[in-house]
């Protein structure tokens, strides 16, 4: 099985101090694929003035452990990331790891697997 993972649910997991990539291997993910857009909405919240402080900690500590984690990162594209990861998941077959209410609802609708974050569990949706 092979999930991409979206900006959110690497905050949440971060906040609630989820191990979240163990927790997929354990879930039977062998491929997991965090986005290179998702890397610069972390590294933009982290520098953001706008954020919250807790937003901002969230998304320096989701960076170092996509560091250490060795999971792979892939350019999917100029555009929205949200759109992006939706094409990239129907056109390659892949799961979608996110928190995003509208995100959920457009993966439902294109029949793509899709899987949240809540009280420190990943569940399918």
């Amino acid at each position: 099985m092979q999930i991409v993972i979206d900006t959110n649910s690497l905050i949440y997991a971060a906040k609630e101090k989820l191990d979240l990539i163990s927790e997929l291997k354990n879930m039977g993910f062998t491929k997991i694929v965090i986005p290179k857009e998702v890397l610069n909405e972390l590294e933009h919240i982290q520098t953001d003035k706008k954020q919250k402080g807790a937003d901002k900690i969230a998304a320096k500590l989701a960076l170092q452990i996509i560091k250490f984690s060795k999971v792979d990162t892939i350019y999917i594209g100029k555009g929205h990331p949200d759109d992006k990861i939706l094409e990239f998941a129907k056109k390659l077959n892949f799961s979608v790891l996110t928190n995003d209410s509208i995100l959920k609802k457009r993966l439902k609708l294109e029949s793509i697997p899709t899987f949240t974050i809540s009280k420190k569990v990943i569940r399918n949706v």
